[in-house]
């Protein structure tokens, strides 16, 4: 098991190894979309970049940036990925909505 901290939320969720952040945090009711962008997303494919999250601590914990995080994350900062695109291998502190 893997401890993901949410450092706005305040909350611990404990998450298997190898699941997806989106997942993880859908299931933990934790809010990953700035307003309006829960009804624009894409559902989890990496075509749109409104699941972003800041990993600030763990980042050696979370699966390699997918082609689909190169793009859309280009100038953005190493530390931000695609909750969708992300797997989960161990703990992390993750910032929802930087």
């Amino acid at each position: 098991m893997a401890a993901i901290i949410y450092q706005r939320e305040g909350i611990q969720v404990d998450a298997l190894e190898g699941t997806n952040l989106r997942e993880v945090s859908i299931g933990a009711k934790v809010e990953l979309y700035k307003a309006l962008n829960k009804f624009l997303c894409c559902n989890g494919n990496g075509d749109c970049g409104t699941c972003v999250v800041d990993v600030v601590a763990g980042e050696d914990n979370l699966s390699d940036r997918t082609p689909a995080e190169q793009r859309m994350l280009a100038r953005k900062p190493k530390t931000y990925r695609l909750a969708c695109q992300t797997l989960i291998n161990g703990n992390a502190t993750i910032q929802t909505r930087p």
